[in-house]
């Protein structure tokens, strides 16, 4: 048996964060094999709305695209590895992602985890058109220029490690932004391209894109007490970011919430991490991660529920802290992961939680919904399958 060197790197993470109550279960798949020249095509069955296209990764390991016709066509698939988060290009042309490769099982555990990560940036006929390795979790500058990455990923003691970095795609330059640290993302550009902005165990932090690298703290926090995560933009310049606080002057039990903040390390909104009360909040990569819905002030992100009595599904709130809603997906999946929303902002696309974990070969589990992607209207209402076998949605940029 083989297992992907994310399954150890996100439990030990998960151990870290010592407030997570969810029980996650890794996700088999069965044997990768290399794709052919030509990608392999299948068409949907039955009537689903015109959502776009969007790229997946499928039960095989691969990265996959369905198109707005409903064909589904297969890019890429590792020779022995896994594909994890793909981010199209600004022009929607190439496709980044991590690969992973498989690690065989043996009592040596001496090895080096960056040797087994790669970020991988292919065309559309699946032709591999970068490799960088030793970096994981690639975002493209909004120029299409440059890729953030977390470059040389390691594990010390309880802690996931990458270093925010940069990486020129015409020169094959790797640029440092900070050393080294416990952190689940790499840095995300602002939408003018000028900053990036990270996450990590000890705050958030922001730093010039064509300048010396100098972070500059924009909320500090305590390590594995207070704590900002997986931050995104929103086209208004300012960033939307996951807080974890269990310090000494947090409520009692603490609180999750996501906070809105510019570029001077102001909170302009906060709004409360609602899940319901037998659920815990998990800290996989970015399955945390909030998502602005275009042209509005409001936020979306999944709750990663795992338990039968209560529901899973989306939060939609204002982060201003005027209106919300709960979309109930709790029919089709027991626990939402990794989402993203319509470039018009009108559909929500997401797939199961614990979609993480990595992979181990074999069986899929008897898990509903474990591999599939859904598609639910921003408003709510029934949610409908658009990718059996699949995870990590994301939908391709409009010109």
């Amino acid at each position: 048996m083989r297992v992907g060197a994310v399954l150890m790197a996100v439990l030990l993470l998960a151990a870290a964060c010592r407030e997570a109550e969810t029980e996650v279960q890794p996700t088999p798949s069965p044997s990768a094999s290399p794709a052919s020249a030509s990608p392999a095509a299948t068409e949907d069955s039955g009537s689903l709305p015109h959502v776009g296209t969007i790229a997946y990764v499928s039960a095989d390991g691969g990265l996959g695209v369905r198109n707005p016709s409903g064909e589904r066509v297969q890019v890429y698939v590792p020779e022995d590895g896994q594909v994890y988060y793909p981010e199209w290009s600004p022009d929607g042309k190439q496709i980044a992602f991590t690969e992973v490769a498989f690690l065989e099982e043996s009592p040596i555990t001496d090895f080096s985890i960056a040797d087994l990560m790669s970020v991988v940036v292919v065309d559309l006929d699946g032709n591999e058109l970068l490799r960088v390795p030793r970096a994981m979790m690639p975002h493209w500058s909004p120029d299409g220029l440059t890729l953030a990455v977390g470059a040389e990923p390691d594990i010390q003691g309880e802690s996931a490690l990458q270093a925010p970095s940069t990486f020129d795609i015409a020169t094959g330059r790797t640029r440092e932004l900070a050393p080294r640290m416990a952190m689940l993302d790499s840095p995300r550009w602002s939408p003018d391209g000028s900053h990036l902005v990270y996450g990590t165990f000890d705050g958030l932090y922001v730093v010039d894109a064509d300048k010396e690298p100098r972070p500059r703290a924009l909320l500090t926090g305590e390590n594995y007490t207070k704590f900002y995560l997986t931050p995104s933009w929103t086209a208004r310049g300012t960033v939307i970011v996951f807080e974890r606080d269990r310090s000494a002057g947090a409520p009692p039990g603490g609180v999750d919430s996501y906070v809105e903040v510019n570029g001077d390390g102001r909170i302009i909104g906060r709004v409360g991490d609602s899940y319901p009360s037998k659920c815990g909040r998990a800290l996989f990569y970015r399955d945390h991660e909030a998502h602005s819905i275009p042209g509005t002030t409001f936020a979306a992100w999944g709750i990663e529920c795992h338990r039968d009595e209560e529901p899973a599904g989306i939060w939609v709130k204002d982060m201003s802290g005027g209106d919300e809603r709960f979309l109930d997906a709790s029919s089709v999946v027991n626990g939402v992961g990794v989402l993203d929303v319509s470039p018009d902002g009108k559909v929500i696309a997401f797939s199961n939680a614990g979609n993480g974990l990595g992979y181990t070969r074999g069986a899929l589990p008897a898990t509903h919904g474990i591999l599939n992607v859904y598609v639910m209207g921003i408003e709510g209402g029934t949610p409908q399958l658009l990718v059996e076998d699949a995870m990590f949605p994301i939908w391709q940029p409009q010109p």
